[in-house]
């Protein structure tokens, strides 16, 4: 912030003694107390019907800040989303090892051919009541 503008915050906030006072019109209608909010009552950039800053407001981001507005701030963030549901993902993951002997300590021969279903005996005891 530069001289000038720091001065002119100084001010505004001398003339704000109290930060609780209900300085700023955030709805349309001026004759509904509730329209009327204390700047540390709003937060710029949140979605929220109570706390967020109308349009209104907007072009007035710095008297906004000096007078105890809080803004919200996009974080970059390098968590990746997982595509779907995760109960899917653990399907996939569980259906991935039946298929492949990795992991696997228990192996059923099925039917003529002589199938093989391999499978883990802890997923077996948490799953079927028969080998209970």
């Amino acid at each position: 912030m530069n001289e000038c503008s720091q001065n002119e915050s100084d001010m505004i906030r001398s003339k704000i003694n109290d930060p609780k006072k209900k300085l700023f019109l955030n709805e349309e209608d001026l004759f509904d107390p509730k329209n009327w909010v204390a700047g540390r009552e709003l937060v710029l950039g949140l979605k929220d019907n109570m706390k967020e800053v109308k349009k209104c407001l907007l072009p007035y981001k710095d008297l906004l800040l000096v007078a105890g507005i809080r803004e919200l701030k996009d974080i970059k963030s390098n968590v990746k989303n997982v595509e779907g549901d995760q109960k899917n993902v653990l399907i996939d993951a569980l259906l991935k090892k039946l298929t492949s002997n990795s992991g696997n300590d228990v192996i059923f021969i099925v039917s003529k051919e002589k199938a093989r279903i391999c499978a883990n005996k802890y997923v077996l005891l948490g799953t079927l009541k028969i080998f209970l």
